[in-house]
């Protein structure tokens, strides 16, 4: 009856980490071939609560559409989804800001969905053409930077759909990155009619009791699965590397470099670990860094591992945090995941620029340094 997400989580908490690997790792250009509704003059919201599709969102829509060709995002005025109401039978209407005159695209989970354009405020409105599948629907708004770097909400909706149309769905806008909250906006009426004792204490509601029963069935949409990665290197001190990693579910992190186990892991609340460790200098040649994500009963749930060439080590001498190339890995992505902005990819090439022939071809097992990190800036 109810389809489960298992999606990724990597940082800030469980909702908050899923959208992080879903979005630094997406990078298909999006599908034009989409429902259309341009809008450039959009109230932020719809005031009537009528499911989607009524007379007076279709006038008001009508009455809104752009004049004006889209341009790309050319302000600091974020992309944001501010409100969704979903009838019963998959009727939607979606609506948030982003800066004046730029297209939205809305994809539910990676299919395109609708287009848009917001207003000379920045507002703005989308309705599907197609009412959404009874099931889940994980949908996010996108546009296109002013760099051309693909640029998502901070925010997606998570939605449920029961197979009869008549029941009020789950709606709930959840995080795509580690600073966004988690905001239920409807939920069924069993949810909300659920026998949930009162804490007196805290003069809790029966709305707020609702609430909390709505977020718990949130939680056990967005399933989190297990999941090990090893981030960047730094060296601590004279032959002392430190490792940091992320991590999702688990209790515990082990590993080893070069053969050599791991001592002490700091692991935090939020899924990132580090250990330190002795390389030698007489240690040469290549070394591989393996990480396990362990169980309770300290059995290995999940490994990954990278191999490196420690020659290649000393680019991080200075202090700087590095970073080791994988299959599939281009710099503006890990400027993106490092930096928060694609564009910063320059500042890579530039530090890097002694190992870096062409920006077009890095290969797995190369090491660059990473200047400037957030960690540094502290």
């Amino acid at each position: 009856m109810r389809l489960i997400f298992g999606l990724l989580l990597l940082g800030g908490g469980a909702l908050a980490a899923l959208a992080v690997a879903w979005m630094f790792y997406s990078t298909s250009e999006p599908n034009t071939g989409t429902a259309q509704t341009d809008v450039s003059q959009a109230s932020s919201a719809p005031e009537n609560t009528d499911p989607p599709g009524s007379e007076q969102i279709e006038a008001d829509t009508q009455n809104s559409q752009a004049s004006s060709p889209p341009s790309d995002a050319g302000t600091d005025q974020p992309l944001s989804i501010d409100v969704a109401r979903i009838g019963p039978d998959g009727s939607a209407v979606i609506a948030g800001s982003a800066p004046p005159q730029t297209e939205i695209r809305l994809l539910d989970t990676d299919q395109p969905l609708a287009k848009t354009l917001s207003n000379s405020n920045g507002e703005w409105v989308a309705i599907p053409d197609q009412p959404l599948s009874p099931g889940s629907h994980l949908i996010i708004a996108e546009m296109t930077g002013k760099d051309g770097q693909i640029i998502r909400s901070e925010r997606g909706v998570l939605i449920e759909l029961a197979e009869t149309g008549n029941e009020k769905p789950l709606v709930a806008l959840v995080p795509m990155t580690g600073d966004a909250a988690t905001e239920i906006l409807s939920a069924p009426d069993a949810l909300a009619s659920a026998n949930i004792p009162k804490f007196g204490a805290s003069g809790e509601s029966a709305t707020d009791s609702a609430s909390i029963v709505a977020r718990r069935e949130v939680a056990t949409i967005l399933v989190a699965l297990p999941e090990i990665s090893i981030g960047t290197l730094s060296w601590h001190s004279a032959n002392i590397l430190e490792i940091k990693g992320q991590s999702v579910g688990g209790a515990a992190i082990s590993g080893s470099f070069g053969g050599q186990k791991f001592g002490d892991v700091q692991l935090a609340e939020d899924g990132s670990w580090s250990t330190k460790i002795s390389v030698p200098a007489s240690q040469t040649g290549r070394a591989v860094i393996q990480a396990n994500l362990l169980d309770l009963d300290d059995s290995i749930a999940l490994t990954t591992q990278i191999e490196i060439d420690i020659a290649q080590l000393d680019v991080g001498l200075d202090g700087s945090e590095m970073v080791v190339i994988r299959k599939g890995d281009v710099l503006w992505r890990i400027a993106y995941r490092t930096y928060g902005r694609g564009i910063r990819y320059l500042d890579i090439l530039k530090r890097n620029a002694t190992r870096i022939d062409d920006p077009d071809l890095i290969y797995p097992s190369q090491i660059f340094a990473l200047p400037e990190t957030a960690n540094q800036a502290q």
